[in-house]
């Protein structure tokens, strides 16, 4: 059996550490890089949106856990709920091999949280929750990260699909990636280039 890693997560700066070592997360690799650039975005609709996009996480969590209040929640979640039971259901997903597990990679000394990792008709998937309007391009990195962290950890129970699984209002939209090895070698580019720009002071988080 594998031994897994020991993983220590700060919330506040998002800071993963592996075995006690400062790592990158899949996020941070990829920003480092400027493929995603939020600086032009107001700070208040970005906290708003960053807030909302973690109530739905919670949201989807409580619920595959069977562990959910609906009576608690604010108008603009329940028919996200919607859409994302309909998901479940129209993928056959009955239950989840993980739902948050926090990785971390001992090759390459990267770090991430994958949404969910489910079985989809006898296949091992990784699969990323958006709620944004806009799905970006990026997406297909960080499932390649996430099924690099799974099927390092799980090599007797490796992933084979990713699908990035985008909530609308009582329905969903799935993008599914397939070019598993040029999507890993960009990430791992991005990966490299971050770790050169902190080891020589040009960014930091």
């Amino acid at each position: 059996m594998t031994k897994k890693p020991d993983i220590h997560f700060e919330k506040e700066g998002h800071r993963y550490k592996i075995n006690g070592i400062d790592s990158l997360s899949v996020t941070q690799a990829i920003q480092g890089v400027g493929m995603t650039d939020f600086s032009k975005v107001r700070p208040d609709i970005l906290e708003a949106s960053k807030k909302f996009g973690n109530a739905v996480h919670r949201m989807t969590e409580l619920d595959d856990k069977n562990n959910l209040c609906e009576e608690s929640l604010s108008g603009p979640l329940i028919p996200l709920l919607a859409g994302w039971r309909k998901f479940k259901k129209d993928y056959g997903i009955k239950k989840f091999l993980a739902n948050e597990e926090k990785l971390g990679s001992l090759l390459f000394m990267y770090a991430g949280t994958p949404d969910r990792v489910a079985v989809i008709k006898s296949d091992i998937a990784i699969i990323d929750l958006k709620s944004t309007t806009t799905l970006y391009k990026t997406v297909k990195l960080q499932t390649a990260a996430y099924k690099q962290l799974w099927n390092e950890n799980n090599p007797k129970r490796k992933a084979k699909r990713r699908l990035a699984v985008r909530l609308i209002p009582n329905n969903y939209r799935v993008n599914e990636f397939h070019d598993d090895s040029s999507d890993w070698r960009v990430f791992l580019a991005c990966l490299q280039v971050t770790n050169f720009k902190l080891e020589n002071n040009l960014i930091k988080f």
